[in-house]
Formats: structure tokens, sequence, C-alpha cells
């Protein structure tokens, strides 16, 4: 699958101006204040959206402070649109909306963890987003739906579309090669049972921890409130490996709130008629329910802290996947804001030692229920300067990977690619690129009626994980008559790749 990117350095323009046009929705901390967002609900869990500051209290490593800024946040609607109303069962999908920045109200990432999913499972998670994107998704929502394995053949970029996004879903496959679960969540005993590998475990573990940590940070600069709906059924914490405890901290500085859904359900972790005993003495078929009751729970351990230290929820021992994204798309419909100013010693300068402050939200009224971040550390985010790049984005070869490498992109250029695989006798085969660019994108310099431009076609042929990637530049001197430009600004430009 061939993944391409026209003047890599644009790329980096979206999310810049995304940060500068969503500074009112995005929770930060500064040195002079401190901003949480707070989820209300009742015991059933519907949204409380009529409380003031005065119905609530924050503590700050236990001790109270005084509130100095307070608001709620509607997400379901931005400006100048209304929440959608139910879709009719078999009704056309609405057309995709365009969205400023500001208009955007919530950006949701819908990860699933195909290096750690079992296959038996994965159908169910697809069924509930299809289910989301038909009847749940609001019109001022940014999605994407990306897999932890995907790596370059990542499925769809942030969009509106509904479409898109289904399609999206269709695309999502059970990571064969590289599954650290399996076929079954849990497999039955028997002679034909393969151990589990320790070494492909530890380097999935890693890539989706590695795929997670950079969605994360990417999500900083993204508008609106941001939720990672993650789909996984293994992520661990082992003792001495701190990657858990990375990703948290990871999502609290990007505001990001976690919800985790462990897809396999309510099991019974019981033996069962597939499970072949033969062999095995009664001491060591009794011991069997144990330790899957063990495995199972270690498993969830990394799932679980993600989401109590964002904010978020983790699903689990439940049937019902469907229901738990349809909670998660409910209670996400808006937010208390809440911001104060803290002690002068809480933040420190660079050569301080890093301490986590702990947060608690509490609610004077009765029979409810908050949620929010877990704390923050003693050193504020600092502005950032654009012309402070780091050493690897300075090369231009640091630029094509992060930009072939990040799930987000710019429509700065707006591109179509047609694969076409070509077979020739004695020759062999070969995938042949098109690619489609619109003229109006690119910049031409005028000169005595004619039109001059340049520009470099950057691709990059992805050839799975146990290949190297390869990559292919060439750049292109146009050299256009009035009628000739005239009639690539109507018809645009095709270019020719691989």
């Amino acid at each position: 699958m061939a993944n391409c990117r026209i003047k890599t350095t644009l790329l980096f323009a979206t999310g810049i101006l995304l940060a500068q046009s969503s500074r009112d929705l995005v929770v930060h901390v500064e040195v002079n204040l401190v901003q949480v967002d707070a989820i209300v609900t009742e015991a059933k869990g519907k949204p409380v959206t009529d409380l003031t500051a005065a119905d609530f209290e924050i503590l700050q490593d236990g001790k109270p402070q005084t509130i100095t800024n307070f608001s709620y946040i509607d997400t379901t609607a931005g400006a100048g649109s209304a929440p959608r109303a139910p879709r009719v069962k078999g009704a056309p999908l609405p057309p995709p909306v365009d969205l400023q920045p500001a208009d955007v109200r919530r950006t949701l990432v819908m990860l699933v963890d195909d290096l750690g999913v079992a296959w038996e499972n994965l159908p169910a998670i697809k069924h509930a987003l299809r289910k989301f994107v038909e009847e749940e998704k609001q019109p001022t929502d940014l999605v994407a739906i990306l897999a932890s394995g995907g790596g370059m053949g990542i499925f769809q970029q942030f969009t509106t579309d509904p479409k898109q996004l289904l399609a999206a879903v269709d695309h999502l496959k059970f990571n064969l090669m590289f599954n650290r679960v399996g076929i079954s969540s849990f497999p039955s005993l028997g002679p034909m049972r393969m151990p589990p590998n320790p070494i492909r475990g530890y380097v999935s573990r890693q890539q989706s921890a590695t795929s997670i940590g950079f969605i994360l940070r990417a999500l900083r600069d993204m508008p609106g409130r941001k939720i990672m709906l993650l789909f996984s059924e293994e992520m661990s914490m082992i003792q001495g490996d701190n990657y858990v405890q990375y990703l948290g901290d990871q999502a609290i500085r990007a505001s990001v709130a976690i919800y985790a859904v462990d897809p396999r359900g309510l099991p019974t972790l019981q033996l069962t008629a597939a499970d072949d005993t033969r062999g095995m003495t009664p001491q060591q078929i009794s011991r069997v329910p144990m330790a899957r009751s063990a495995s199972y729970f270690f498993s969830q351990a990394g799932l679980s802290y993600l989401a109590q230290q964002t904010g978020g929820l983790f699903f689990h021992d439940n049937n019902d996947i469907d229901g738990a994204v349809a909670k998660v798309a409910v209670e996400s419909s808006g937010y208390y804001l809440i911001g104060y100013q803290p002690d002068a010693n809480t933040f420190g300068g660079p050569n301080r030692l890093q301490v986590f402050h702990k947060l608690a939200v509490r609610v004077n009224r009765k029979g409810l229920r908050v949620r929010s971040r877990a704390g923050f550390f003693n050193r504020p985010e600092q502005p950032r300067d654009p012309s402070r790049v780091p050493l690897a984005l300075k090369t231009r070869l640091g630029q094509i990977d992060s930009a072939f490498q990040s799930p987000f992109s710019s429509n700065s250029i707006h591109l179509r690619l047609t694969g076409l695989f070509v077979q020739v006798p004695k020759r062999g085969s070969w995938i042949k690129g098109l690619l489609h660019v619109d003229a109006g994108d690119l910049q031409f310099a005028e000169d005595a009626g004619v039109h001059r431009g340049a520009v470099e076609v950057v691709s990059m042929l992805d050839g799975g994980a146990l290949a190297k990637p390869d990559y292919r530049s060439d750049t292109v001197t146009m050299r256009f008559s009035p009628a000739t430009y005239q009639a690539a600004m109507k018809n645009g430009i095709d270019f020719t790749i691989f």
C-alpha cells in the first residue's frame, strides 16, 4: 500500500492552526491557573448540567482550593449547528460537515488495539463502531478510527464524513503476525495449544504503547473535548516496565480522557467442554480456573490505570460493547471546566524534582458522581516556540518519517491516489500509483505569460513489518503556457509514482 505526501513540511501547518484557534477548549495548566475538566452524572449515568461553582469543591494534595473560573461546555452543538436527531434505520447517511477548528466540540479517536484483541472479538468491536457512526456521532465531532498495529496502513484521518468512517471500520483486520492474544481470548487446553511467545508479546505490547503515545502527543494540538476510546484486552503493568505510567502522563498533558473497553465481555474462566484435560492430574486441573483468573485481571491492570488517571471509564465484565460506546457518547455530551489559582510553591524551576500533585473534585449535591483527571505534574506546560524544532525534524528525512508515521494529515494540498497493479511477462509485477493533485493548491510564478512551478513528490511503499519501506522522491518542474495553465487549474495535475 502506498502512502504519499507532497511537500511534507506543509503537514505541520494544520496542528499549529488548531492550537491557535482552540485555546478556550483545551484544558491546560499554567503557572497562575490550573483548569480541571469534570464529568458529573447521576447514579444511572445521566449527565448533570445545571450545577454551579458553589456545588463543587476542589482539593489539591488534600488542601481545598478557591474556584476562580467556572463554566459548562456543551459538546453536542457547535457554532450554528444543532444536535443531530436520531437517524431512521435505512435512511441515507448525512453529508460531511466542513468544520473550522473553533466549531469542533469533540475530537474522538477510536483506537482498536489489533495487536491485543483476539480474532473472535473483532466483529463485536466493528459492530459497535458502526453503530456509533450511524447513531451517536454528532455533526461537530471530529473522528478518527485507527489501529495500533496499522503502521503506515492507517485507514483514515480525522473526518466528519460518516461514509469514510464506515469504510475505516470495514478495513479493520486481525493482525495475525504480531497479535499477542491469538484467535481466542482463552485458548482451550489440549496438546495442539501453542505456548505463548514472551518475546512476541513484549514486542507487541511495546508497539501498542508506541502507537498510543504517538496519538496522545499529536492530540495535544487538537480542538474540543478530546477522547480516546481504546479497545484492548491485554495491557498488563509489568513490574519495572513503566510504559503505562508514561502513557497516563502523556494523556494528562494532552487533556485526553481515555475510555477503555475490554471486549472479552463476561468470561466464565472455568473449564469448558472444549478443554482437553487428558494427561493432567486433578491438582493441575483444579489450578486452571485460578490461573485463568489471575491472567485475566493482570491483563486489565493497564487499561484500568489509564481510565482512572485521565478521568475516563473502564468497561469490563460486560457483554454489551454497543452500550459501552453509547455511554461514552452520552457522557461526553458536556463537561465542567473549573479553574483555581494554586499556591506559589506548586510549580518549580527546571532543576526541581518532578512532583505529581493529586487532584480531587467533589460535588456537594447528594446522589451525584464526579470524575476528573487524577492530577498534574509540577512543571507547567511551556508555550510552544515554532522556531524550536526538534533536531530529528530539522533534517529532510526526519520530516518525511514524521509525516508518514503521523496519523494526522493536512488538507493544504488535496490529493487523490489510485493504485494500479501492473504485470508484464518476463518483467514481473509491480504497483503503479496515479497521483492527482489540485493545481489550485500549488504556487506558480508568472513570467511573460508563462507559469512556472516545481513540486517534490515524496512517496513510500510500505513493505510490512518485516521489510524496510521503499522511499522515492521526484522533483517535477512545470512550465505551462496560458492555455495549459488554465486547463491545469480546471482539471488538476496527474503524476505517476513507482
